[in-house]
């Protein structure tokens, strides 16, 4: 008897439970359809954050969740059971699971968010796709763990975009409109591209960002302005666009926040080596503060011509370049190592007639082991880039510079594209 009045307790106190939790549940439901209904895009995300629903989620199963979202209209009955299966599943270690759910949750929210009739769901729209692309990259790292190929972030780029496009297309007055929703969503497109080596799907972006139909480009929020900047300048670099790589940089060191040291330093891990293209060298206060130990030598190597302080630097901090994606840039400085190395030999002649031979004697002093061929090849080289303004002597091996700015600034010959 004892024993069976133990086990109808227990069934009791499980019911009860049960109970509780099922209320508290219609309660958070509740509080999603007063928000909806108000139209309280920020009180909607506060309600959503992790944090103040996965421990009432941790333990409801999916379709009790399903149950106690049924009362939303469609789609966002799908958005929310989705979204708090999310939540429940996110501390898991079960990242794909926890995606899936996130991703069925976006993919329902952007039929409701295309549906709206103003932009009041913008904040929802930001945490949510974050969320997705968070999540995105922890399943593909999940997924490369166990042999499995990482396909979740590209996922998630399909499903921000159903997002995005309700943004682009939106005729609704400027002030409703959820065109200012779409920077955030473009800064957020561009780190998958740079994520899956898929840079040049970003121009797409630029392009509705430049054109007529985008809103005024300083009336969003700094956070957003810079680091859009922050991406289209390491585009640029990339595309050898150095002019505007340093425009767009700029701008984004400029309007970083004070405080944000370390977002300024990788602004500086980009900034500096397109300045060192165009010939800007960077002050050894600057790389102190910022503890950019990498540039250090490389920028004494460009500035005095010594190659093999460049080879050295380049090859000590090469894993850094190369995790960063710099190493190829910074691999182009050696013809700027090369023109200022031969400045420095042209102003020691004191001749506009220099022999090849001294640039061979130069190079091997520092470590090259080259030979006279490939001399004639690099300074023929730096004559037609713009390097150096005169002509080489094949028949004499030597190289006949113009008597008036010889060495031009690197700043006025790059192209500007």
């Amino acid at each position: 008897g004892t024993t069976q009045s133990t086990w109808e307790t227990c069934d009791r106190i499980a019911g009860l439970l049960k109970s509780l939790l099922r209320m508290a549940l219609e309660r958070l439901v509740s509080e999603i359809a007063t928000a909806i209904n108000r139209q309280d895009g920020e009180g909607l995300n506060r309600i959503l954050q992790p944090q103040n629903v996965k421990r009432l989620v941790a333990r409801v199963d999916k379709s009790m969740l399903d149950l106690a979202c049924s009362y939303l209209p469609d789609p966002d009955n799908d958005t929310f059971s989705n979204y708090l299966a999310y939540a429940a599943t996110v501390d898991s270690n079960n990242a794909v699971d926890a995606f899936e759910f996130l991703n069925n949750s976006v993919s329902a929210f952007s039929r409701a968010f295309a549906s709206h009739e103003s932009n009041w769901a913008i904040p929802v729209a930001h945490s949510l796709t974050y969320r997705l692309r968070r999540i995105a990259e922890q399943a593909d790292a999940q997924l490369k763990q166990q042999g499995m190929e990482p396909q979740k972030l590209a996922e998630a780029e399909r499903t921000i975009k159903r997002v995005f496009t309700p943004c682009t297309v939106d005729r609704n007055p400027l002030e409703i409109s959820k065109k200012w929703g779409s920077l955030y969503l473009i800064v957020n497109l561009f780190k998958i591209y740079f994520k899956l080596g898929n840079i040049r799907l970003c121009r797409n972006l630029i392009r509705w960002v430049e054109g007529p139909a985008f809103p005024d480009f300083n009336q969003f929020p700094l956070s957003e302005t810079v680091t859009y900047n922050f991406y289209c300048g390491r585009l640029s670099m990339y595309e050898d666009n150095f002019a505007k790589a340093e425009t767009e940089l700029w701008y984004a060191l400029q309007h970083c926040h004070r405080r944000a040291v370390n977002n300024k330093r990788s602004i500086l891990q980009y900034l500096i080596p397109v300045k060192l293209y165009m010939g800007k060298m960077p002050t050894k206060r600057l790389l102190d503060k910022y503890r950019l130990n990498e540039f250090v030598g490389i920028t004494e190597a460009v500035r005095t011509g010594n190659l093999r302080l460049f080879n050295d630097s380049l090859e000590q901090y090469q894993e850094i370049f190369i995790r960063k994606g710099t190493f190829l840039i910074l691999e182009k400085l050696k013809m700027l190592v090369y023109r200022n190395l031969f400045k420095k030999i042209h102003r020691i002649i004191n001749s506009p007639k220099i022999k090849l031979s001294s640039f061979e004697v130069a190079l091997n002093l520092l470590g090259a082991e080259i030979d006279l061929d490939e001399v004639e090849c690099i300074v023929a080289n730096l004559v037609y880039q713009g390097w150096i303004k005169g002509y080489v002597s094949h028949v004499h091996r030597i190289l006949v510079v113009s008597k008036e700015n010889a060495f031009p600034n690197p700043n006025t010959i790059l192209p500007s594209r």
